[in-house]
């Protein structure tokens, strides 16, 4: 097939375009930035204007993404960006007929209270596990990012319905790894790799029990790619289905810097927490429907996200 990746600059878009082009498909890639040696790159902003689309399919990766402690600040901007960039990108693929492809969501449509039928809490949820059908209220603490993600797939239901298109959602959960965003502002592990090897000591830990489901980028975009050569199309989530506590997360980013997790480098502290104490998914449906599952354990891909992070970032600089 001859696909477009939009957001291909990105952490999930630089391991999807060359598993892509492995498995034979003829791919083009829009971001905002350049990819420097891609000779099929277009720079396009998808929050301006439609853009052109001779292709068979779409993986749909682009979007605004911002940490969690910027959820309130950037709110609006968040939520216009993203509808922004979704609804062009939409709107262009009906425009020229493109029925096929892959829209990358969030684990964040799920509730931090998952509700049953007559409103009333269950979290975490029986199964301890979350699954596709509860995604009607968003996680309050991402939850406009959250709204953005939930209306794109709503938008996606409605064109599958009406015009008969077979574009499949997969629900990405805490995904990591080389080309991702690291600083203070970043996401969880991003975030834990820039402190320490920043120097922070001790490595200071809020919500320490929290657990989290987190995914090596190669598994995601092998998940994605699982999606879009599926013979219909589907919602599924893309997790490992393991709740790892971010104390666990950090002794292993600790570990992957060569540094022993002790009293002295790792310390738990109050406050500083927000969104569900657990949250992960059930991944089964898409291990029955896609042969697709988790692979690269979690020490194997910080030790890879902390090389990338030291030969590329520290050793650029």
């Amino acid at each position: 097939m001859r696909v477009l990746v939009t957001g291909a600059a990105g952490l999930l878009g630089r391991a999807v375009v060359p598993l892509l082009r492995e498995r034979g498909h003829e791919v083009v890639t829009m971001d905002l930035r350049s990819r420097r040696g891609d000779d099929h790159h277009i720079a396009f902003d998808l929050r301006r204007e439609q853009p052109m689309m001779p292709y068979d399919a779409v993986v749909h990766l682009a979007g605004r993404r911002v940490s969690v402690a910027q959820q309130h600040a950037l709110a609006a901007d968040l939520l216009l960006d993203n509808l922004a960039i979704d609804t062009n990108v939409f709107r262009a693929m009906r425009q020229f007929g493109v029925k096929r492809g892959v829209y990358a969501s969030t684990v964040s449509v799920y509730p931090e209270e998952v509700r049953d039928q007559w409103g009333h809490g269950d979290y975490p949820p029986k199964s301890g596990y979350l699954e596709e059908h509860a995604s009607e209220f968003p996680d309050d603490s991402v939850r406009f990012s959250a709204w953005g993600k939930l209306t794109a797939e709503r938008a996606i239901e409605a064109m599958n319905l009406q015009d008969g298109s077979a574009i499949s959602v997969v629900r990405l959960v805490n995904t990591y790894g080389p080309w991702d965003h690291f600083g203070e502002d970043a996401l969880v592990i991003p975030a834990l790799i820039w402190r320490v090897l920043g120097g922070e000591r001790p490595l200071g830990v809020h919500g320490a029990a929290v657990e989290r489901d987190v995914l090596y980028v190669e598994d995601a975009a092998r998940g994605i790619v699982s999606a879009l050569e599926a013979e219909r199309a589907g919602t599924w989530n893309i997790g490992t289905g393991v709740g790892t506590p971010i104390i666990d997360i950090a002794a292993e980013v600790l570990r992957a810097c060569g540094v022993e997790p002790t009293v002295a480098t790792l310390e738990t502290r109050d406050g500083g927490s927000t969104g569900a104490v657990r949250k992960v998914v059930d991944p089964s449906k898409a291990k029955r429907d896609l042969g697709w599952e988790a692979t690269v354990p979690l020490a194997e891909g910080v030790r890879r996200t902390v090389e990338w992070y030291r030969l590329n970032i520290l050793g650029a600089s």
